[in-house]
């Protein structure tokens, strides 16, 4: 069994959108539990992950 390396960043969170093909939601909250305190971060993240074609789901 391999252990699955908790994302710390939106960069991280990418690398692993491109290593999989895509993202989840709940990856995402884990990088930014309070997502409304980071509204353009996270609007930057799914800018980012759309030009890298990473599905989120």
């Amino acid at each position: 069994m391999t252990k699955q390396k908790i994302p710390q960043s939106s960069q991280e969170l990418l690398g692993q959108g491109k290593e999989n093909g895509f993202l989840v939601l709940d990856d995402i909250l884990l990088v930014f539990p309070h997502p409304e305190n980071h509204i353009e971060a996270i609007d930057e993240l799914f800018d980012e992950a759309m030009r890298q074609n990473i599905d989120i789901f």
